[in-house]
């Protein structure tokens, strides 16, 4: 055969293993398809783990800024003398109080009318509150008290927790001992001194809490 024959049978046959060379077998595809796969499963988890971490920590976030927000505000109730305004009144669902901490201020000095409330239905804490004149400790006494709450209750709602399930309130007397038993507690509250304690008690992502508040008044 002469050497002008040999050399395009020799290219063609260079190129034909080009051309193998450049395309993928099936165990190829399948080990690429399979590996592919593996990391859609792997981000889909760390995905999911990621997302439920977030959510954890905007729970604690929420119960954290509610129980610092209360325990500011009821140490900081206000009471004015001959006056028919309870500085606490409430029930289990719900709580209105009259403070000097305002959370619009960032829990600075003004007088509120404050009112949380618990919707069973979306499982959420609500905050309302009512700002009051800065001369009203003397005017206080010629307010309505069921017409303050009525606005207060009109006032623009505040979503402070979600999640929570059986939120309630529960109240200890003033002369009752810190240590009471529970059916010291009472579910509402409609007296005229403010309660030694309050006792807020719910239940989110299957852990119970149960957070006492003291009160402190002062007389405005």
């Amino acid at each position: 055969m002469s050497a002008d024959r040999v050399r395009p049978a020799v290219r063609a046959a260079e190129s034909g293993r080009a051309g193998d060379a450049a395309g993928f077998t099936l165990i190829e595809t399948l080990v690429v398809a399979a590996i592919c796969a593996g990391l859609v499963a792997l981000m889909t988890v760390l995905y999911h783990a990621v997302g439920n971490s977030a959510q954890a920590l905007r729970a604690g976030q929420q119960e954290w800024l509610v129980q610092g927000q209360l325990r500011e505000q009821l140490r900081h109730l206000f009471v004015v003398r001959n006056s028919p305004l309870q500085a606490v009144s409430g029930a289990s669902r719900e709580l209105v109080f009259y403070s000097w901490r305002s959370r619009a201020h960032a829990l600075n000095g003004m007088p509120v009318l404050v009112y949380f409330r618990y919707d069973e239905g979306e499982r959420a804490l609500y905050y309302h509150e009512l700002p009051l004149p800065a001369w009203w400790p003397a005017q206080a006494a010629s307010w309505n008290a069921a017409r303050l709450q009525e606005e207060v209750r009109a006032a623009r709602a505040v979503k402070m927790m979600t999640a929570v399930n059986d939120l309630r309130f529960l109240f200890l007397a003033a002369d009752a001992a810190a240590d009471a038993r529970p059916e010291g507690w009472a579910g509402e509250w409609r007296e005229d001194k403010a309660p030694r304690l309050i006792q807020m008690t719910f239940t989110k992502a299957g852990r119970t809490y149960s957070i006492w508040f003291e009160t402190i008044a002062i007389e405005a």
